[in-house]
């Protein structure tokens, strides 16, 4: 394994908040790609990826997929932490904390 699949392993399994492989991290984790991609992720596939399963290195078809998947993933934090400091920027300005806080 080398160091890009190990850093994809870990933010893959943060998106679902785990930090192990487990049967459930597995189910969440496939369905969440599924559902925000535009071309499905085979379950096995998931599995070769992170060593479970015997198999080739992974095809750049599941490279792009799981960078797609990461790429919204990403883009959905930003999105809410921002609404969030807007959200709670007249308050904080009250305060004096204006400034403080930043994407």
């Amino acid at each position: 394994m080398n160091a890009k699949q190990f850093y994809y392993r870990t933010k893959l399994l943060r998106t679902v908040s785990a930090t192990e492989t487990s049967p459930r991290a597995f189910r969440l984790l496939h369905e969440k790609i599924n559902a925000e991609t535009d071309e499905p992720i085979g379950f096995n596939t998931l599995r070769r990826f992170f060593g479970l399963l015997p198999g080739a290195l992974p095809s750049r078809k599941t490279w792009r997929i799981l960078e797609h998947y990461l790429h919204k993933e990403r883009q959905s934090f930003e999105s809410s932490h921002m609404s969030y400091i807007q959200e709670w920027q007249p308050y904080l300005a009250a305060l004096g904390v204006v400034g403080t806080l930043s994407l």
